[in-house]
């Protein structure tokens, strides 16, 4: 499954047109003819089998040979349900990221019937989060944020990504009132995205897991 998401690359260059391609596993753009990849925007690394050269790389802000200095603006598509009739609305949000030496920032914002909601953050739950008290009980994220088996490491977590599904384990996991409960569970790879879904998604509307449920 794949997903493209339109928008800008700025730096210290300037702006450019970017198209983001995301298969839910790896966030893929070319810029100045070099292509960048990683499981989350904070650590956007090369994925160029070719020799880069000096003039090419110096276009750019490196850390840690990750890139830095920059901003990304993007629409990306986001589904909600309307808890009171089940529909399932689609809406288009602004989101931003930008990463600097001093500045790590997301933001999210978008019109829904005439009410706009609006979140920043450094972490894609707590833009969630921030958006999903916004809604007052009206509407729950239909993706893996929004889903009743879906949750985090205790451990901590990145900027996004970093979820794990525990449908295999879904009555084990329902059972689970504490963090030592949940630290119980089986082993799972946290590395699913907040916005994916998929077919066995269910609306979480109850308090479980490690990261309970925000009504």
């Amino acid at each position: 499954m794949l997903e493209y998401y339109f928008g800008t690359y700025t730096d210290q260059l300037g702006t450019s047109p970017l198209t983001i391609e995301n298969n839910f596993k790896y966030l893929r753009f070319k810029i100045r003819n070099i292509i960048f990849h990683d499981t989350d925007f904070d650590h956007l690394t090369v994925s160029d089998n070719r020799e880069l050269t000096h003039v090419e790389l110096e276009k750019f802000t490196w850390k840690n040979q990750a890139l830095i200095n920059y901003t990304i603006k993007i629409q990306l598509p986001l589904n909600l349900i309307c808890i009171q009739s089940q529909q399932i609305i689609q809406c288009i949000s602004d989101f931003s990221f930008e990463l600097s030496e001093t500045t790590y920032l997301a933001q999210l914002s978008f019109e829904l019937f005439t009410q706009t909601y609006t979140a920043s953050s450094s972490e894609l739950e707590s833009l969630f989060d921030q958006i999903q008290r916004q809604f007052l009980g009206q509407y729950r994220f239909q993706n893996c944020y929004g889903c009743l088996y879906a949750d985090y490491s205790v451990y901590g977590q990145s900027f996004m990504g970093s979820m794990a599904c525990f449908k295999p384990q879904q009555q084990k996991y329902l059972a689970v009132k504490n963090k030592n409960d949940y630290m119980q569970l089986n082993e799972v790879e946290y590395n699913i995205q907040e916005i994916y879904c998929c077919a066995d998604y269910e609306i979480r509307d109850l308090n479980v897991g490690y990261r309970g449920c925000i009504k």
